[in-house]
């Protein structure tokens, strides 16, 4: 007797309905059968693939989130998430020395529109194999995107200072979408006012004096903190990232802060050799140095 692909997801929809719809904690051990060095995906996630393949099949392209999603470096950090409503997820990430991690599990959306992953088992913290526990569906003309809210003022700041190249960034990116991006992407309404038309420019009013810091691995890391005036960047959340206007022998990008008594701080560092001494031809930010916001131009694709 065969199935249709319909019958095949209701017949899917009434069984993983019959399971308890409260939150999950994840079981305090990993994936039966996760060898890391083997670089292969355990048996164990097969069936659930295949269950969410068969709904993504019939939820087809017009669902909001639903799909396959992918991003990589090509290195270290390449990344598979199979995703939809009824189904969960599953997903992996492999790098240079095979799989890094492979989990699975079940899907809350949440008042937000946020997408809360619930994961069956153990997440690995602080390391390779860590997956997010939460992604915000981001929409950019024909593209769909999946992007954990901590990372959003990121993606906003690409957006302003590179325009639509922040669209092939390291976020979940679902296949089979079009390439082509138009106007600004949609990422709440908490955000969109973050996406800049115009640039602004803001000038260092305060700075700490440079401290460095000896690393692990015979390198040396030299930080400041600078302040940027509270007033005049009143408007621009909490991570936004600044990058200097002068982009030529200038470090890069900092990120805002909150706002101090000398106004909104922002840390600044760069990696130098280990004898701990900065590059002579290169700039470090001081009061007065100017960083810019910048800007899209949805109808020219162009940056400021």
């Amino acid at each position: 007797m065969r199935f249709s692909t319909s019958s095949f997801v209701a017949l899917l929809i009434v069984l993983l309905g019959a399971r308890p719809v409260l939150a999950i904690e994840p079981v305090d051990a990993f994936l039966p059968e996760l060898d890391l060095s083997s670089g292969e995906v355990p048996s164990a996630l097969e069936v659930r693939q295949q269950q969410i393949e068969a709904e993504i099949a019939e939820l087809g392209s017009g669902h909001p989130w639903a799909g396959r999603y992918a991003f990589g470096d090509g290195l270290g950090v390449n990344q598979e998430l199979l995703i939809a409503p009824v189904g969960g997820f599953v997903v992996t990430w492999h790098g240079c020395l095979g799989l890094y991690g492979a989990n699975e599990g079940r899907v809350r959306i949440n008042a937000d529109g946020d997408l809360e992953l619930q994961y069956e088992w153990l997440n690995r913290e602080g390391e390779f194999g860590q997956f997010p526990t939460r992604l915000r569906p981001v929409t950019w003309g024909a593209q769909h995107l999946l992007i954990p809210p901590e990372q959003l003022l990121s993606f906003v700041s690409e957006v302003n200072h590179n325009g639509v190249r922040a669209a092939k960034g390291l976020n979940f990116r679902r296949a089979g979408d079009d390439d082509e991006v138009t106007g600004f992407p949609k990422i709440g309404d908490d955000l969109m006012h973050q996406l800049r038309r115009e640039p602004l420019t803001l000038e260092v009013v305060a700075a700490r004096s440079l401290t460095a810091n000896e690393l692990s691995w015979g390198a040396c890391a030299i930080r400041r903190t600078l302040w940027f005036d509270s007033a005049s960047s009143a408007e621009l959340a909490s991570g936004l990232e600044l990058e200097p206007v002068d982009k030529l022998g200038a470090y890069g990008r900092v990120a805002l802060g909150e706002s101090e008594s000398l106004g909104r701080a922002a840390s600044w560092q760069t990696i130098v050799d280990e004898d701990c001494q900065p590059d002579p031809n290169e700039q470090i930010p001081d009061v007065g140095s100017r960083y810019t916001t910048g800007a899209f131009s949805p109808e020219t694709d162009g940056v400021r």
